[in-house]
Order: C-alpha cells, then structure tokens, then sequence
C-alpha cells in the first residue's frame, strides 16, 4: 500500500519549490549484487521483528510467483533505528540451488570407510514453521548472535559484531534458507571451482556422531588472487537441533604423509610469488531456525600470515614416499611466513566473510522462506488464534463502516471499466479516500496471509530499495493477542522523512448472504488502548497518519474479491501543503494501481476461474434459497408477462443455431401501446440444471466478459452491494453498442434466481432495475432500454451416465427508441443466443457417444438378441447380397483416399449399376461400434431421395498383444435418380466407402500394434542373429569410389554413384530410439517382401541387416525384354546414446539396360527408407525426451507436408493429422488445446498486421491463438533471418517464451516452420528471386543495348570494352556451368549453356530455387548455392565494369547526347540494385 506512496512521493516532491521543508539526512549505504553486512546491532532490541509481506507461488491454490506490491500498510522497511547501522539485503537472483546430493570425490578418502558428510545425530526433519532454539546448547558468544538473527527477522545480510584489527575477535552470524545437514556436507565437500575452494587433505575415523578432518580452503577474490586457510575440523553435535564446527589452525610440519602429499600438489600449481593465509582458531555454530533454516554464527579469532612461493619447486610431488623419513622436509625450503599486520589480518577476514556469503548464495531461497511463512500463518496460525480483544473487535467496527462509505461516497475513475476492477475516489474534507474491488484468482487465507505478514524477505528488500536506512520494526502477536504493531520510515524527497505508526488486527467475519470473508483492519497505533514503541525514537520524523480496511470475501476455494479502502495524510502544512495539494489526488490515483498489480500477480486462465466460481455457485444452489417478497414478486411479474403455461400464440422462428429451437410470439397490449414481441428457445445440456442456472447467472464471468469486449460493447459490470447483497441475486449493468446511426443502449438488469424443489428445476429470472449506474465518465448518448427473461433448466433422466438437462429460455427486450418493428424482430435470434453460447460450453457429445458406445456394446455382448420375422428376412436378403458380391468377378478397382482400406465397384449380376464394396480391418471387438452405423440423413424439400441397399459385416480376427482386431466389410448399393454416367458413379463410389475408412481410423491402434510387433522381433533377434559379419558386409559401408555427396532433406550424408546400369548409394541419418528397436522396424517392413534377410550382430550396440531382393520398377519404363533390377540393401545400426541410433544404409542396384536415370531413381527410393524410420521413432518422442534437433526435424516434416497442399482447410487437416501423429506436440496440445491454433495459423503464412499478446501462458485462450499464430508471419517479413524473425516473436508474446521455456526443442521447430513459410510465401523467397532475376535480365540488355549505341555513335573504345564485358561474364558462366554438370554428360551441359546464350538463365536459376529442387546426383552444388555464384560472377564480370565503362562515358561524353545519359544512369541504378541482389542471397 505504502509502497506505491514512496514511489509516488518521490516523484512528487522532487518537483517541489526550493525553501520548504529540509529534507532529512538519510546515509545511503552501497546496495551491490552481493549482500551488505550489519556493522552492529544496537537497533536489534527486543520485539524488533522483521517487517515484511510474502512473495512467491502459493501452493494453496496454484498462485504465480511475482512480486508483491499490495502491503496493505507500511513498506517494509530496513530493521534500523534512525542513524542506527546498515542491514543488508541480498539481491541476487535465482542463486543456485543446494538441494542436490553432495559426495566426496573418492580420491580424498582414506583407507578407513569415512563418515557419512551429513550432519551427526542429526533428525531429518524438515521444519516448515517457529522452532524453540536451545541456548543453553550453545556458547555465551554464539547465543548472543543468534538472538539478533531471531530478533531481527526475515532480513537477508551477515551480522558483522567482530573488533580487533591486527587479531580479529570475530562475532559473525547470518541466515542460512535450507537444513543445516546439507549447509555442513556443503562445507566439507571438496570443490576445485569457483570462488570458495576445498580439498578434504586426510579423514580421520573417529567415534559415532564426530566428524574429523584436515581441509584446505581457498578464496578468490578477484584473478589469481586468494586468500588460504589450513585446518583441523571436528564437527560434534551438542544436542539434536545444533552442530558445532570446530576449527583449529595446522602446520604443514604437523601433517600426515598422505595429507602432506595432497597439500604439496595443491602448492605445486600456485603461480604467484606470495599467498596470504588466515589463521582461524574458533567454532562455527548451526542450530535449527525457523521455516527449515538454519542459523549460522562463527566466533573465535583471526590473523593473518604471508607465504613466500618462490621455493615451491623445492618440495615435489614426485619425491614423495611413504615411509616418514622420505618425506619431503619443510625447513631448508619451508615457506616462510611474515605478518604485514592490518592489511593482511584485513583481507583474511574480507575473504571469511566472502566465503560465509558464498554458501549463503548457493542456498538462497527466499521466496520458499516466505511461501512456508504463509503456508504456516494459514495453516497453524489461523485455526489457533486467540479470540479477538473487546479493542480489537471495536477496531474492526469502526474501519468496517468504511464500506458503507465506499457504496455511498465513492466515485468509479475514469477510464477503468475495461480492467475488469472497480476503483474509486472522494474527498472528505482534507483526506482524500481511495478503495478498490478486484477478484483475485487465489484463496481467502491466501490473500490474508499476503497481506497480513510482513515479516519476508521479499519487502525488506523493496523497503531498502525505496526508503534506503530508515527505520522498520513489527511486533507480532502483540501481549498475546492477534494485534500487529508496525513502526515505519518513509524517505520524502525535499521534505522531512514520514514516520507511520499503525495497529493492524484481523478476523474472518460471515456476511448476511453466508458468505465467509476475512476483514483486516489498521489504523494508527495511537488508537491502541495501550503502549507500544515508547523505547524507539521519532526525532527527524513527522508522523503520517494512514487507516483503512481489507474485506477479503471468499468467492469460490481458490477465487476471493477484494475490496481495499484507505486514506492517508502526510501532515504537510502551510506553503508545501498548497503545493502538493493536487499532487496529493493524484497519489491517491496512483495507488489504486496495486489493484492491477494484485490482480496481475495470481491470475489465473479465465475458463478454469470461472468453472471454479460456477462450481460454488452450484453447491449453493443444490441447498436451495428461500425467497423474499421482493423476489417472488420478481417471478410473478415474468410470469405473468410471458403467460406462464399458456402455449397459445407461439410459431416457430428460424434458428442460426444447430440443436436449438427457437419461437416468436407477439402479444397486444392495450389499445394505443405497441405490440409485445417475445422469443423462446429450447435446447438439450450435457449438464445439471443446476450448472447451467449458474452459467447463466453469471453474468460478468471472465469468458463472457471478453466476448463483450470483443464485440465492441463499451461496459459490462456487475453493481455489488458488498456484504449486505443477496447470494440469489445480483444487479448487473451494460451498454450495447449498436450499428450506426443507432445510439447505444443502456440496459440495467437484477437477476434471480430459485430451485423449486418439487421437480428439480432451476430458474433465473432477469428484469428491469431503477439503479444509477456510476460508468466513471462520459460514455456518449446513452437510450435506455429494458429487458425481461426467464431462464429454465430441468434435469432429465442420465444419457448414458452423462448428466443433462432441457433449457428454455424465454426473453422480452424493448431497445428504447424508435426502431423499426422488422428490425428489432430480426435481432430476436441473437437475443436468444445465450442460450445457445451456454450449450456449447457445456457440450461432451465425445463422452456422450463413448457412453453410449458401451452401453451398446454391453447389450451385443450380454443380452439375447430377438429379431422379428422382418428383421430376419432383412437379415437374410444382406448376407446373400453380401455373398453375391464377394464372390463376383466382374469389378472394378477403385482409387481408396485411404490406403488401408481397399475398395472396388462390383457390377453383380451383369448389371450396368455398380454396388460399393470396401474391406479393412479395424482394431477393435465387433461389439464397440455397430452402433456407429446407425446415422440419420434427413431428406430436406426439393432434394432427389437416394435408394440405398447396405451390408456390414464384422468378423472377429486373432487379437494382436492386448488390441483386439477385427475384419469389416461394408457393401453397398446406391440408387441415385436419374440417368449417372458411370464415370461420375466411380468417382461417387469411394465417397459412400468413406466410412469404413472413418471406421478404422476412429479405432485406430497402429502404434500399440507395431510396439507389440517388433518386441517379438527383437526376441527373436536372440535366435536368428548371426554373431560377427564377414569383411565383405563391413566394406560394403566403406566410402563409395567416385561417388558424389548431394544435399538430402534431413539426412546427415547421401553419397550416390549412378552409372548406366549399375549404381551405388550411401546414407546416414540418427533415429531416435534403440538399436534394436529400429533393426526391428527395418526387419518388420523387409520380411513382408519377397526378400532375403539376414541378421548379423558385431557388438553389443550394433547390427547389420543385409537384404537381397528383385523388384519391377514402372513397367511403362521397361521392355518386355528388359528383367527388373538386382538389388543389395545393407544397413548399419549403431546405438550412439539414449534412445539414439546411427543408421547407416547401402544400396546396389544392377540393372541390366537400364538408364542411368533409371538407376538413380531406384536408389533414391531405397534411401528414402532411413529417413521414413527416423520420422516414424521421431513421432513417437515425449516432449521431455525432445531435443533441439528433433523440434527441428518436426519443423521441417511437418512443412514437407503442408506445402504439397494448396487448400487452406487441408492444410489445417494436415496439421491436425501431424499433431496426432506426433507425441510430443499431441502433450502440448492436450496440455494448452489452444496450440493447435498458434500452429495452424503460423504454418498457413498468411499476411497480417502484428499485434502483440502479453498475456501469460495461462491466460491464453482461442482468440489469443490466433492472433499469436497470425504474428509469425509479420515478424519474418520484418526481418531479413529467420532466427531473428522468430526471435522476435518470441519476445513479443510472454506466452511464446513461456512455451518455449518449457519445451525447449520448440524454437528450433518454430525456426524450421519459418524457413518453410518464407520459402512458399509471395513476399519471400520466391518474390526476391523472382525480382533478382527480372533485373539480372534487365541489366543484360540495357548491357547490350548501351554497346550497341557505343558502336552507332563511333565510340570503339567504349564499344569494345562493353563487348569485352560481356564476353568474358558469359565466357565465365559456360566454364561455371560446364564445371557444374560435367559429370552428367556433354548433352546436358549443352543444355545448360542454352539460357546462358539467350539471356534466361537468371529467371531459370530463380525457378529452380523458389520450386524448391533439390540438388541433382552429378552436380557439383545446390541451385541456391548455383544461382549465388552466378550473381557474384555477374556482379564482378559485367555490373562493376559496366558501371566503370559507363561512368568514364558520361565523363567523356558531349553534353548533347542526352539519351544516351540517361540511359547509363538506368543502367548504373540496376548494376547496383543487382549488386545488392547478390550480397542478400
């Protein structure tokens, strides 16, 4: 709360008029990136506890971690008194963690079995609260310390109490935030990097619970610079919640041979010439602090030595021995060691303290401090907490008055409507007021424990930030009670520093409606009946006066409304009251933002808040409300009005909406009145009555809110009458927005809503109220129009399990005006459209037909089947049909749209018709789906009735592992009308056999049955496989002689070698699974052919397939005389890492008079089959198993599919069917439905303006996806690289970095996706080619041109150095081209040479790259890397000369020859232009 006041203080007053009021002289203190220190600790008297409010995720009800800005008092402020010293505070971020396991390197360990590092005798407990601290446990010193560290509170920062100067009597203490077991293995464990290095010199086995050791420490400073310290540790354990470190110093002639070694090795690699070394004799203490903390202190005493480096060649490792008297003597060549007094004593303890605060980083967890602090305060300190004090209750009365205030006084702030908050303003007298209403997505208790305790890290260190040393201090729980005392410094800017004093109680109250609520109260502590503070001063102060309240109502378990109100007053007077009078009204403004910051901090999506809110509306209304007079009279007026069940009068009215059926009816008033026109709608819910009574009531929920806003409407709010309201009645206002010239309309509406009990009904009845409605401004011309409806549901009897209910919905609207009668009976549909938006919402026909499905399936399965004689004969007559058609020889094959479905037109009997007949088998039991057979296709007016005659036959297969599996026939016999070529029919035919098709997939088990399939293979590899391969088999994947590397999708190296009858290939590529299972896979396809395959094991982690095979490519390309090719298949699979497998595959292919186009075909087809296996075990990656490179090969996979589409709406169905197929982005999908949208939209490429989302991954819904989705596309035309364009997408969305914080492969599938989009796109690169080429072309005639006119106006020196130009570009360009496709033969690259004579070969260049070829065997580069050089060769052959020629013409040149001159400057401008082309490409 106060928090906001600093910072708008500080802006204010800094503006002030030189002469007032001196500002207080406040001493700032350094506030780095690692923590300050407390110099002393006088401030620290009894009851000075920590001021602070909680920041983190909450885990009551899935808060999100952000900061606090809502302190509902004070900022938390620095625990100091005015000119006391410094308390530090950290801000580090995100230190590491210390939660993983530490073990020392088995290299330090002697031979006896060392200690466990954890803490002795220690209980591993984890406390999450206060604990009881022994002191007795602990020395007079290190009890002392640990006093102030639990005076002081929630303050980060190192307790500094030491003296001396040359001999450092040390006092230290701070903090720890993690277990004191893990604090201790983190000092004993060894560690070679970083600042803080340790090596563990000798353990030694001492009795159980002791830990005894020799250590080497060191620490870093900056450079090579250290400081070293040599000790003997003993680390004992007084009692169960204390261990004490004891440290005393060593001297190297005192060592052990083995700690002497390690030692010496350690000093062998120092390089410079002195090391200053600290002398520590003392105990460090660790006691068990509250929330699972740890209370460090170190006391004892400090000096400092120097060491001479200069000998340390003298002492060797290598001369090292085991026997004592080779042990390496320390005297003649022993460092020699010196004091420098102050200044070595002086870095010494610098480095002990940089070394406390090293391990105070690296388990540094504050928010997690904090969150077990609320956690606590919600769930031990709220159910035990004394009862209120008559004060204290007194206290609550008089600030909860201020509500009423609010309702009576307060003034809406222009411009808030569209925050989804309400915030007020109103003066009374010299205060100015201030107060807010926001629903927050986060528990009651939640948001009083974030509002109540200050004492956390997290607004000490804000309050050090805004208010730098002034004062802080809270005293909880004050003499036993539920009071907080605060005492608060705020810093003002040219003025006297402002002291607040405030009392703070809280209670949970019950509204009059049953509502529970929490109120939390403060105001100045003066108002306390008793004394507080009295030993801290306010000399250098005014004091500020604040008070105010807290209603924190429970909505729903993890949604509350919060409504804050406060007035404040910083006591400022004469001139600089006048002053800062108006500033003051906008500080009050200013304040209301913590309402977004609340609101922004533990928001949540809006369809999950508004199903919680909905749900405990719902149990509300399952008790049922009694009704009172007024409301009855409410459902009495609609009754009567609508003429309750008479049915007299109503027709029907056509309906926009499937499912929903809609009648309009018209009623005469009395004479000289307009008719009344009235709309009713009825529908079916998959929902109780009671859930869409609540859907409906809520009128302002979240989803129906944003639809408002989206379609224009300037305001939609609910009026709340805080505690006093109804719980089956609320008050709702909104303006609609309508069509020019009309004016909007104002509609002010009261809902309520009933349960009559006697036949399970909910009603919701809506009329007209009288109430002012405050918009916080000017809104226009508003009509004021009226509304009437009645909103009934009925649950009706379980379909299948799943809950439904019958709505009817029935509605009177009078817009105001003067409005046509046909308009307004045109608007009554979309009036009724509620009913059909509530519908949907609710809609589950999945789950309804999967609840239907097995209810039939139970009755085929379990109950006997009775069939009239009708039912029999029709029984009868399809199964003969079914025969006929089965065993008829005359057909024809049809084109299936599904591969695994094959379907065929049989002409039974002769007859000219033909009857459908389509085969398949579907993984699943004959009884799950009969009932899909079963559709109803209603024949509308005008329509020609079709004649059908249809068989299904399901037989029952072998199941395959756990899927059953079975074979469906479908047969039928379509009569049409009319006279139908047969040609049509064919084409008709597979559209009717469709349905098996849509069958098998909705079954669809593919994946299981594959799994099942190579589990048994990969058992049977066991048996069959060949140990070892012969030389024959391994040179076979040796590098192929004369073969040429050629670009090839997603593989790692494709070598082919293609000769006139024979051929050789080679490829590689990384799948992502085992060994085994891809041989598996390859096993699984080969063995189905007629092949010889053979399995050979070399190791371990590798095997060979060898396949031998004869084939018949495209008969059209082969003669009768010709025999198919003889083809050699290996392939190598070598597991290179987890679920990562090498396959490395070689094909030959011999073909007896084959061309060498023939060849290459086949062996292109060969290769295709590693990459078919990499993308198959790719789709079958989780997300958490995906890397970058396989988001890549997502990426390129799934545009490889989309660009083969020309169709927008298969191009969505391509992207659904690769998301289903997809593991990994199906989890996505599941996880945010949404995605599937950003997908579609980003691939399709469309042009579109960009607008950024800032919400959060949460907060995304559909509308948000597609304007996400649609910003790829800008983002890439804005920028030249792809990365960048993506990049830049990324930043603009929080939800796109969220997403790819969490799935980290999904930028480099987004990069491929942008590559695929740029590549198809009319702006991209197909647009830059296409105009690179035009002005390549361009530019050679101009070239031509301008040397021909040298040669007409007789300038041969010009004309011959244009010809030359020329000449040696093209001459370039055939050597260029000749290199390129030499190895194809002299025919094509005479081909080649054609557009270089006649000027096309940019425009051909351009058309290979933006079709997309790829690079042809034979040739020496890519067309992308071909037509780059041939830009550059244009570029430096004929453009810069051109434009040299040219330039020195222009100089030489008469003035006359204008033409000519302009001329040249067009053909200077495309020189450049083409210049430019090239540098891009």
């Amino acid at each position: 709360m106060l928090t906001n006041i600093t910072n708008t203080i500080i802006a204010i007053t800094a503006d002030s008029e030189n002469g007032h009021e001196d500002a207080g002289q406040v001493s700032k203190s350094s506030h780095k990136d690692a923590r300050l220190e407390i110099s002393g600790h006088p401030h620290l008297q009894p009851g000075f506890e920590n001021f602070n409010a909680g920041i983190s995720d909450d885990p009551l009800n899935g808060g999100v971690a952000g900061e606090n800005n809502l302190s509902a008092i004070p900022p938390a402020v620095r625990c100091a008194t005015p000119g006391g010293p410094t308390v530090g505070l950290v801000t580090v971020s995100h230190a590491t963690t210390a939660a993983q396991s530490m073990t020392l390197d088995p290299d330090v360990r002697n031979k006896y079995p060392p200690h466990p590092l954890s803490s002795p005798n220690h209980t591993p407990s984890v406390i999450r609260g206060p604990v009881d601290i022994d002191y007795t446990a602990l020395g007079p010193e290190q009890g002392k310390l640990v006093k102030l560290l639990e005076d002081r509170g929630a303050v980060e920062g190192l307790i500094d109490n030491s003296t001396g100067v040359d001999v450092k009597i040390m006092e230290l203490a701070d903090v720890f935030h993690d277990e004191r077991d893990k604090i201790i293995d983190f000092f004993l464990t060894d560690c070679e990097q970083g600042k803080f290095r340790r090596k563990t010199l000798q353990e030694y086995d001492e009795m159980e619970g002791v830990i005894h050791r020799l250590v080497y420490w060191q620490h870093y400073s900056s450079g090579s610079k250290f400081v070293e310290f040599l000790f003997d540790v003993k680390v004992i354990s007084p009692d169960k919640s204390t261990n004490i470190m004891e440290l005393a110093p060593l001297d190297e002639d005192n060592l052990s041979d083995e700690a002497t070694a390690k030692l010496v090795e350690i000093l062998a690699s120092i390089k410079t010439k002195t090391v200053k070394r600290g002398v520590i004799k003392g105990e460090l203490s660790f006691t068990d602090f509250e929330f699972g903390q740890t209370a460090v202190t170190m006391v004892g005493t400090l000096k400092a030595e120097e060491r001479a480096t200069e000998t340390k060649s003298e002492v060797d490792v290598r001369t090292f021995k085991s026997s004592k008297s080779a042990r390496p003597s320390f005297k003649s060549g022993r460092p020699s060691f010196k004091s420098d007094g102050k200044s070595d004593t002086k870095s010494a303890y610098t480095s002990l303290k940089g070394i406390l605060n090293e391990v105070m980083d690296e388990f540094r967890q504050p928010a997690v401090i904090d969150e077990r602090r609320k956690r606590h305060f919600v769930e031990e300190v709220m159910p035990r907490a004394p009862p209120l004090t008559i004060e204290e209750g007194a206290m609550l009365e008089r600030v909860g008055r201020l509500e009423k205030e609010l309702h009576t006084k307060g003034k809406r702030v222009k411009g808030t409507l569209k925050e989804g908050i309400d915030k007020f303003l109103w003066r009374e007298g010299d205060n100015m007021w201030g107060a807010f209403g926001v629903t927050v997505d986060k528990s009651a208790k939640g948001v009083l424990a974030v509002e109540f305790l200050l004492d956390t890290f997290a607004l000490s260190e804000k309050h050090f930030k805004n208010n730098g040393n002034l004062p802080r201090a809270i005293r909880k729980e004050f003499e036993g009670t539920r009071s907080m005392h605060c005492h608060v410094g705020v810093k003002v800017p040219a003025a006297t520093n402002r002291l607040f004093e405030n009392w703070f109680v809280w209670k949970e109250a019950k509204f009059d409606n049953g509502q529970t609520a929490y109120m939390l109260g403060f105001v100045p502590l003066r108002e306390y009946y008793g004394a507080s503070f009295t030993n801290l001063s306010k000399d250098g102060f005014v004091v500020g006066v604040t008070r105010g309240i807290y209603i924190i109502a429970e909505v729903a378990p993890n949604v509350c409304r919060v409504t804050h109100i406060q007035t404040f007053d910083l006591k400022f007077s004469g001139i600089h009251k006048t002053v800062t009078d108006k500033a003051i009204d906008y500080l009050a403004k200013n304040q209301l933002v913590e309402a977004n910051r609340l609101q922004e901090k533990f928001r949540r999506n809006r369809k999950e808040v508004d199903a919680e809110v909905r749900g405990a509306l719902v149990e509300r209304m399952r008790e049922g409300v009694e009704l009172e007079e007024d409301q009855k009279e409410v459902f009495g007026e609609v009754e009567e009005l609508f003429g309750g069940e008479d049915e007299e009068g109503w027709g029907p009215l056509e309906s926009p909406y499937e499912g929903v059926k809609m009648e309009i009816k018209y009623k005469q008033q009395e004479e000289g009145k307009k008719t009344l026109t009235f709309g009713r709608a009825e529908c079916i819910t998959d929902c109780s009555a009671e859930e869409a009574a609540a859907c409906f009531f809520e009128y302002c929920s979240r989803e129906r809110t944003v639809m408002s806003r989206e379609e224009g409407d300037p305001a939609r709010l609910e009026m709340r009458k805080g505690g006093n309201g109804r719980v089956n009645e609320k008050l709702f206002a909104t303006v609609k927005k309508l069509r020019f010239p009309l004016q909007k309309r104002e509609f002010v509406m009261r809902y309520v809503w009933q349960k009559v009990q006697h036949d399970n009904t909910m009603s919701v009845a809506f009329v007209p109220a009288e109430e002012k409605v405050d918009y916080g401004g000017n809104l226009g011309k508003l009509v004021k129009a009226t509304t009437t409806g009645l909103l009934t549901a009925t649950n009706i009897k379980d379909s299948y399990g799943v809950l439904q209910c019958k709505l009817t919905f029935t509605q009177f609207m009078d817009a105001g005006g003067h409005i046509p009668v046909n308009v307004v009976n045109k608007t009554i549909p979309r009036g009724l459209s509620p009913i059909a938006a509530l519908r949907d919402s609710f809609k589950r026909d999945e789950e309804v037909d999967k609840a239907v499905l097995a209810s039939l399936t139970n009755i085929i399965k379990n109950e006997r089947q009775d069939y009239t004689d009708e039912e029999k004969a029709a029984i009868r007559k399809g199964k003969e049909f079914f025969e006929k058609c089965k065993e008829d020889k005359n057909f024809d094959d049809l084109k299936s749209p599904d591969e695994r479905v094959k379907m065929k037109l049989v002409h039974v009997d002769g007859a000219s018709s033909g009857t459908g007949f389509a085969t398949t088998v579907v993984d699943a039991s004959v009884d799950e789906y009969t009932e899909d057979l079963k559709e109803e296709f209603p024949v509308k007016t005008g329509n020609v009735t079709v004649k059908g005659h249809s068989v299904w036959v399901f037989e029952p297969l072998q199941s395959v592992g756990d899927v059953s599996q079975t074979s469906v026939t479908f047969t039928t016999k379509v009569d049409l009308g009319g006279v139908i070529f047969s040609s049509i029919v064919n084409k008709i035919a597979p559209r009717f056999l469709a349905q098996v098709s849509d069958l098998r997939k909705k079954f669809n088990k593919s994946k299981e049955i594959d799994t099942f399939k190579r589990q048994q293979i990969i058992e049977k590899f066991e048996e069959i496989a060949v140990e070892g391969a012969p030389t024959t088999i391994e040179s076979l994947f040796d590098k192929i002689q004369g073969a040429q590397e050629i670009s090839s999708g997603s593989t790692e190296i494709t070598m082919i070698k293609a000769e006139m009858g024979m051929g050789w290939a080679k490829t590689s590529i990384t799948a992502r699974a085992s060994h085994k299972e891809v041989a598996a896979f390859f096993w699984d396809v080969q063995s189905r052919l007629k092949t010889k395959v053979v399995l050979h094991r070399i190791n371990n982690k590798t095997l060979v397939i060898t396949v031998d095979h004869e084939e018949f490519i495209l008969k059209r390309s082969l003669t009768s005389s010709n025999s198919g090719p003889n083809t050699t298949l290996a392939l190598k699979f070598s597991e290179v890492g987890d679920k990562k497998t090498k396959i490395e595959l070689m094909t030959q292919v011999e073909h007896r008079g084959g061309s060498k186009s023939m060849v290459e075909t086949s062996l292109k087809r060969h290769l295709e089959a590693g990459n078919k296996a990499a993308i198959y075990f790719s789709n079958l990656l989780c997300s958490e198993e995906a890397e970058e490179k396989d988001g890549k090969f997502f990426g390129e996979e799934l545009m490889q599919r989309v660009e083969k589409i020309q169709k927008k709406k298969s191009k969505d169905d391509a992207v659904s069917a690769f998301t289903n197929e997809n593991c990994a982005l199906n989890e996505v999908v599941e996880k945010y439905p949404w995605f599937a949208t950003v997908l579609k939209h980003a691939v399709l490429g469309e042009v579109s303006r960009n607008h950024p989302v800032s919400k959060r991954l949460v907060e995304v819904g559909e509308e948000e996806a597609l304007v996400i989705g649609n910003n790829l596309t800008p983002c890439l035309k804005s920028r030249k690289i792809v990365e960048a364009g993506v990049d830049q997408w990324r930043l603009q969305s929080a939800a796109v970095r969220e997403l790819f914080e969490e799935y980290p492969w999904m930028n480099a599938m987004f990069v491929a996706v942008g590559y695929g989009v740029v590549r198809g796109a009319p702006w991209g690169l197909k647009m830059r080619v296409t105009v690179g080429a035009v002005t390549s072309m361009t530019d050679l005639l101009t070239d031509v041109y301008v040397t021909y006119m040298f040669r007409s106006d007789r300038k041969y020196g010009y004309f011959k150095a244009s010809l030359a130009s020329l000449a040696v570009s093209i001459g370039i360009q055939i050597l260029f081209v000749w290199a390129q496709n030499k190895k194809l033969g002299m025919k094509r690259v005479l081909r080649e040479l054609i557009p270089i004579l006649i000027g096309f070969k940019p425009a051909v260049d351009a058309y290979r790259v933006a079709t997309g070829a790829k690079q042809k065997v034979g040739t020496a580069m890519d067309p992308m890397l071909e037509m780059t050089l041939m830009k550059v060769i244009e570029m430096f052959a004929e453009a810069i000369p051109g434009v040299i020629i040219q330039l020195m013409a222009i100089a030489t040149i008469m003035t006359g020859t204008q033409t000519l001159l302009g001329k040249n400057l067009h053909q200077t401008s495309m020189g450049t232009y083409q210049q430019k082309q090239a540098r891009e490409q």
